[in-house]
């Protein structure tokens, strides 16, 4: 669904403030699109052309923490809504931190996982020139320790989705 962003720019000519913060229709202003339900305004690295002219474009990530995030938002935003006022909470992916933690084994004694931190989940070229992202920010290590993060972590949220005691206390 589109929201509140600049659709139709090439890769090129994307700027930070071209992505959606309220993730608002703008057709339908009741209507909030979340997560993979909104339709990203552009790619967040060069588009690549196959010998073939087939083109690859990489789309930021709408699952995970970016949904997270985003649907706390949309949230508080619907929440203005009912008590008669415009919609105030705003964060753009350009403005998004971004973590992820892929497995690369089962085991969690001898497994490992890729762990995944980028700062700002959508390149923003005029506060980071030359990437675009914070270089002092984002990192990737593999290894044993992201095995055991990412079972923590799924431990903890499914803690919190079964609503147990001391849930709300358990980030998104």
């Amino acid at each position: 669904m589109l929201v509140d962003g600049g659709y139709g720019k090439q890769w090129n000519e994307m700027k930070a403030s071209d992505w959606p913060s309220t993730y608002q229709s703008p057709f339908y202003p009741n209507i909030f699109a979340a997560g993979i339900a909104f339709a990203p305004p552009g790619s967040i690295s060069k588009p690549h052309v196959t010998k073939n002219g087939t083109v690859i474009t990489a789309t930021a990530p709408r699952t995970g923490m970016a949904a997270g995030i985003i649907g706390r938002v949309v949230a508080f935003n619907i929440i203005d809504m009912i008590e008669g006022k415009a919609p105030s909470h705003y964060e753009s992916m350009s403005e998004m931190p971004g973590a992820c933690i892929a497995s690369l084994g089962k085991s969690i004694w001898n497994g490992s996982a890729s762990t995944i931190l980028m700062y700002p989940v959508a390149p923003d070229y005029e506060k980071y020139p030359e990437y675009g992202r914070d270089l002092k920010v984002c990192d990737l290590e593999v290894g044993l320790a992201g095995a055991w993060i990412k079972r923590s972590l799924h431990t903890a949220f499914l803690y919190k989705m079964k609503g147990n005691l001391g849930w709300s206390m358990i980030p998104e």
